[in-house]
């Protein structure tokens, strides 16, 4: 279920896709004779660079009024607590060869206080990478996009127009980041900025009426794609189960410091009374063919989304495994790899203590798969990375 669009892919881009697909097959295939398969390397690296942030987002999962982020220790929000440029600058030596894409994420990821070291790294080791940024900072660090490569992605959390952002990201931000972005479209039409401009919005109640104008919004802008988030549900019950769940299988594994379970803290949702407003907007914005590419995520069917929203644990039928626990490692500040993106109970390893190798291939990652065993947990149907490396 996605928009038509006019914007024709790069014939580099289309390759991308290509090799996506095969990669994907090859990586189902082996897990199927092997729950255990892991790539030689990670083909995905998501760097969570830091946790700090500029901002303080009414929705946020990590720093709203019941985020996992304030049981942190102090030292963890500070600038002492950023990922060491060294775990990056060697994690990108071990993976140069098979060219691993890189995610940059936060907190905000422009804030990391090696951000210039970090730029000179990718920059000398171009490849697809993506930094997903809630767009401050772009000006100020416009020398730095522009200089790491033309694989670059500036993704942009804009949630909607004025009135709808600045309720959840605080008032006076869009003007601000319009600004920032306008710079950015502007350097990238006059081909000083050769990588792609993308925006992310996640659904709200007061989005919802204004859909199809923010299609049009972005589109008079110029932008590459506009990506609109299903929202991360998990209600109250289905967080039980997954506590439940996590405490009958994963024993083994070390406990965490923090009291709250990351699952908790996922409680933005949209009243159930909007659906059919939501589906409307949808249908309208499916009729016509737009000039950027606009994308749901995930992709779900129509028929899919109510289950979605509601937060329900069962995951759309097209989705039964997921293969990034195969071929994605996903980095927090602290060094520690975690199998899951956004849930950090699930520690395999650390770098400051242990190679990369050494926790990729190591008895925990090992055991976790095998434990996982191809089948889905209950906060699975709702990750981005199932359904982006999922099948």
């Amino acid at each position: 279920m996605q928009p038509k669009s006019n914007k024709p892919y790069k014939k580099e881009a289309l390759q991308r896709f290509k090799e996506k697909i095969d990669f994907t097959r090859k990586c189902y295939t082996e897990r199927m004779k092997d729950p255990t398969y892991a790539t030689k390397v990670p083909q995905e690296i998501g760097l969570k660079l830091t946790n700090r942030c500029d901002l303080r987002c009414t929705h946020c999962f990590q720093w709203n009024d019941i985020g996992f982020h304030r049981e942190l220790d102090k030292k963890e929000v500070k600038v002492q607590g950023d990922l060491d440029i060294g775990i990056v600058k060697k994690l990108l030596e071990q993976t140069r060869e098979q060219k691993s894409h890189i995610y940059l994420w936060g907190g905000e990821p422009m804030i990391y206080a090696y951000w210039n070291e970090l730029v000179e790294l990718l920059a000398n080791d171009q490849r697809d990478t993506v930094v997903c940024t809630n767009g401050l900072s772009i000006k100020r660090k416009i020398d730095s996009l522009v200089k790491i490569s033309e694989k670059l992605t500036t993704l942009v959390s804009v949630e909607g127009l004025e009135a709808q952002h600045d309720k959840l990201r605080g008032k006076g931000t869009f003007q601000k980041i319009m600004s920032n972005l306008d710079h950015l479209i502007s350097l990238q039409q006059q081909g000083i900025y050769k990588g792609h401009i993308s925006i992310a919005a996640v659904f709200s109640e007061d989005l919802i009426p204004h859909l199809y104008e923010c299609c049009e919004y972005f589109e008079s802008k110029g932008i590459d794609t506009l990506y609109f988030n299903f929202p991360w549900y998990i209600p109250e019950d289905e967080a039980e189960k997954m506590t439940n769940f996590y405490n009958d299988n994963f024993t083994w594994l070390e406990r965490p410091r923090i009291r709250k379970r990351t699952w908790e803290s996922f409680d933005f949702h949209i009243d159930m009374k909007l659906y059919d407003d939501l589906l409307a907007q949808i249908r309208r914005i499916l009729e016509k063919t737009w000039n950027i590419r606009i994308r749901f995520q995930p992709d779900l069917e129509l028929h899919e989304m109510e289950a979605y929203l509601k937060g329900k644990s069962e995951a759309p039928s097209c989705k039964a495994t997921c293969l990034g626990i195969s071929n994605r490692m996903d980095v927090m500040p602290s060094g520690n790899v975690v199998s899951c993106k956004k849930f950090t109970e699930f520690k395999m390893g650390n770098l400051y203590e242990n190679d990369m190798n050494e926790v990729w291939h190591g008895d925990t990652f090992t055991k976790f798969r095998e434990t996982h065993n191809n089948e889905l947990m209950p906060i699975c149907s709702k990750c981005e990375i199932l359904f982006s490396n999922g099948m």
